[in-house]
This record gives C-alpha cells, sequence and structure tokens, in this order.
C-alpha cells in the first residue's frame, strides 16, 4: 500500500494542472501562452521558465484526463519505488529533456506546444516495464486489481485513438502535439527502464555467500565476553603460579646444597646420607 506521506507530491501535480488549467481558461489564454512552450519566445527572448512550464498547462481534454488519472493513481506508486526526491528529480530531467528536443525540432515553425502528455505516457511506460520484468503486473485501485499490461496497452489505444478522431474533426497542431509527446514518453521510459536494468544488473549483483553466517545475539556476546575475560584471568593465575613455582624451586635445588651432598658421597659414602639428603637427591632427579 503507498503511504499517504509518499502520495502528496504526485497528487499535489494534478492540482497544479487543474489550476493552471483553470487559470488559462478564465484569463482568456493568457495563462496558456505566457507558460506554453513557444521555441522562438523560449530561445529569442530567453523566456527559458518555458522549457519547464509547458508540460504543466493542459493542451487538450484528452491529455488533462490522461495526466490527472496518472498522477493520481499510477505515479504514486513510482513515487514510493524511487523515493520523492529521486522521482522529482526524474521528472524535472524529463521535462527539461522534452522542452529541448521540442525546440529543436519545431524551431521556426511558429507552433505553441503544451500539455503533461509526454509525461505522462513516460509514467505509464516506465511503470508498465518494471511491473512487468519484477512479475507483479497488477495495478492496485483501493481494494481491487487490474492488470497492469493490458490495463496500460487499452489506455494507451484509447487516447492515441481519441487524439486521431478528435484531431480529424479540429485541425489543429495541438492534436499533432500530443501524439508526437505522447509517442516521446513511451520511447523514453522504455530508454530510462533500460538503463535501471543495467545499473541494477552492474552494480546491483550481490556476491553469494557459500556458507550461513550466524549474527550471535547480544546475550550470547556478553557471555562470550564474561567466559574470555574469565580465561584471562584464570589464565594470568596460572602464569604466576608456575612462575612463583618454578622461582622456589630454583631457590630449594640449588647446586651449592648439591654440591655439598656429593662431597659427603665421596669423602664418607653413600651410608653417610641422611633421609633428608636422600630424599633430595631424589626431588632433584625429578627437577631435572
Amino acid at each position: 500500500m503507498v503511504k499517504a506521506e509518499k502520495i502528496l507530491f504526485s497528487r499535489f501535480l494534478v492540482f497544479i494542472y487543474l489550476m493552471l488549467g483553470l487559470a488559462s481558461y478564465l484569463s482568456n489564454g493568457v495563462a496558456y501562452n505566457l507558460l506554453s512552450l513557444n521555441p522562438a519566445l523560449t530561445v529569442a527572448d530567453s523566456e527559458l521558465w518555458r522549457l519547464f512550464t509547458f508540460s504543466f498547462v493542459p493542451g487538450t481534454i484528452e491529455g488533462t484526463l490522461l495526466f490527472s488519472f496518472v498522477f493520481w493513481f499510477i505515479a504514486p506508486i513510482l513515487e514510493e519505488r524511487f523515493r520523492t526526491k529521486k522521482f522529482a528529480l526524474m521528472l524535472v530531467l524529463v521535462i527539461l529533456l522534452q522542452g529541448a528536443i521540442f525546440s529543436l525540432l519545431f524551431w521556426g515553425k511558429g507552433v505553441v506546444i503544451a500539455g503533461g502528455d509526454g509525461l505522462a505516457f513516460f509514467i505509464l511506460t516506465l511503470y508498465m516495464f518494471l511491473e512487468v520484468s519484477d512479475g507483479e503486473n497488477l495495478i492496485h485501485f483501493h481494494s481491487r486489481k487490474i492488470h497492469s499490461l493490458p490495463f496500460i496497452v487499452l489506455t494507451t489505444v484509447v487516447w492515441f485513438s481519441s487524439v486521431l478522431i478528435h484531431n480529424s474533426f479540429v485541425s489543429s497542431f495541438i492534436y499533432t502535439a500530443s501524439i508526437i509527446a505522447g509517442s516521446f514518453g513511451i520511447i523514453l521510459g522504455a530508454i530510462i527502464f533500460m538503463q535501471i536494468k543495467a545499473a541494477d544488473y552492474v552494480f546491483g549483483r550481490k556476491t553469494s555467500i557459500s556458507s550461513p553466517v550466524s549474527i550471535p545475539s547480544p546475550e550470547e556476546l556478553i557471555t562470550s565476553l564474561h567466559t574470555r575475560r574469565k580465561r584471562a584471568v584464570q589464565n594470568q593465575y596460572e602464569e604466576d603460579d608456575e612462575y612463583a613455582a618454578g622461582y622456589a624451586y630454583s631457590d630449594y635445588f640449588s647446586e651449592d646444597r648439591l654440591n655439598a651432598i656429593l662431597d659427603k658421597i665421596n669423602e664418607q659414602g653413600k651410608d653417610s646420607l641422611t633421609s633428608d639428603e636422600k630424599l633430595y637427591l631424589e626431588e632433584y632427579s625429578r627437577y631435572l
């Protein structure tokens, strides 16, 4: 489920789109002429804001319905996937790229371009490919689930058919521009999808681990630490005891006493030795 805080940006764009359309209608086209993409004015008069604002000025009824539907239901899903900042940056780059390309294509032809058709089809295409590649292929409309691939294909066919029919009755470049913008959005969406998958393949591959790694719990770590400390103290005590014992043995088994006993044996014989001296010789031999 899409969280509420993650869908505010996408649905806020719908609000902006509709408000600009209402402002254009109430101002008798003044807002439309000020914000739409006019290649001659954009370059000659340095009105560079048109490279961005043209996508949020409604051009056709079909484009308005499509933009509102896509950014209310589909775009929040992608916004949650890419996070709001990355998603917003992606939209800005797509809009500026479309504005720059359209300015070059229609330079000197006296045409005016407006509408978010290309942006809407970019979102539709990217979402469709991502969903299909992930194996989900479902759009969640509250409690209902719709297969995304046939639904988006049907939406695309209906939209293009409606624009073509409308263009046959009303001869205007704005419908031709809508078709071109929609085609541009589909192509760009497919390109961005392939770039995302290529980046995932190059940078997102994970090295497999042959044996599982178990992470001990904090209780196990504390117990292990206490055990290590206890062993260290015990080893220190044992080393101290061995050192003390070795020092005592070296002091007890002195060469002077041994030489004295050996001299006594040479002079008086082995029978002259006392029991303590005989015990001393036995212990000395074991000590060596």
